[in-house]
């Protein structure tokens, strides 16, 4: 791997034990939790699986491939938020696959594809240097996310 992109796995790696932490301990309820009346705001375990998808799908960005990923319930649901869990194996599950993939395709990298241009399916065009380090923001971000839901739902549930 290169020695630029091992700090981006180091990093991927910190955020991912980050968001699982945000699911232990959580029964169903607290998993699918939302605050009544707040149909924007996503359960725990949705943005969790949607972190993990998103990591699959930019990882594959960045070398111009679509990786394989096995989310049948997401298909079921027609959303990635409308997926409600039982436990949070699955979404460990699918974090660990993330994992695996971003970790397969960083090791793929050269400093030459990292200057080439991939463009999105909506037509944004970034450097596959840009995708990598999106992988970063997009899991930051979701895990703030996370952590706002998860004391929210610890503060009503405690009441």
């Amino acid at each position: 791997m290169l020695a630029e992109l091992q700090g981006v796995q180091e990093t991927l790696d910190g955020l991912t034990a980050q968001v699982k932490k945000q699911l232990e301990g959580l029964d169903e309820n607290g998993l699918n939790w939302v605050p009544a009346g707040e149909e924007e705001v996503n359960s725990l375990y949705a943005t969790t699986l949607h972190i993990a998808l998103a990591q699959i799908a930019v990882a594959g960005r960045a070398i111009n491939q679509r990786l394989p990923v096995n989310a049948p319930e997401v298909e079921e649901a027609s959303s990635v938020f409308k997926v409600r869990g039982v436990s949070a194996d699955r979404a460990y599950e699918l974090l660990d696959e993330a994992t695996l993939l971003v970790r397969d395709v960083l090791n793929r990298l050269t400093p030459e594809i990292l200057d080439e241009t991939r463009v999105s399916r909506s037509g944004e065009s970034h450097t596959a240097r840009w995708w990598i380090l999106h992988l970063i923001e997009h899991t930051a971000n979701h895990l703030g996310h996370m952590e706002l839901t998860r004391q929210l739902y610890l503060s009503q549930k405690d009441r």
